[in-house]
């Protein structure tokens, strides 16, 4: 994390996200259709939260206020993720179901002393995937900055 920091700071604070698998992000009840950071990230809180009340030992919640204000900084520079319209069946509720979301890489701006406070929540992300149907492996992206992984 630290050394990611660093990165971002020697070059602008600009960062890449690559949306391996489709990702849909719900935000105030609506689907977003563009790889807007605030939603996305708000989402990714929300899950990691989630999976460390439930499994891990958090004992408190994490900075809210304090985190989405930071996110709310983060702008998206260049959109390179088309939405992909991606259906599948469950076998559970028996019928079809939407899986698709945007996939492609998306470049954000942001001053580079908010990042460090950004960082270990999105490099969880990588791992724990973001948005509707993470369970079935939707939702899962790389990061990069300066075009290293």
């Amino acid at each position: 994390t630290e050394r990611t920091a660093q990165r971002l700071q020697a070059n602008g604070g600009q960062l890449s996200l690559r949306f391996l698998t489709p990702t849909r992000i719900v935000h105030e009840k609506k689907l977003v259709h563009r790889p807007q950071f605030r939603p996305l990230f708000q989402r990714l809180v929300e899950r990691v939260n989630e999976l460390q009340r439930t499994f891990g030992q958090a004992t408190e919640p994490p900075p809210w206020q304090e985190l989405l204000a930071l996110a709310d900084q983060v702008r998206l520079v260049r959109n390179q993720a088309p939405w992909w319209d991606v259906q599948g069946r469950s076998s559970r509720l028996e019928r079809e179901q939407q899986l698709g979301g945007f996939v492609g890489v998306a470049d954000y701006a942001a001053p580079p002393e908010i990042w460090p406070a950004l960082l270990p929540w999105l490099i969880w992300g990588m791992s724990t995937h973001v948005g509707k149907n993470a369970v079935k492996g939707s939702g899962w992206y790389s990061l990069r900055v300066n075009g290293e992984r």
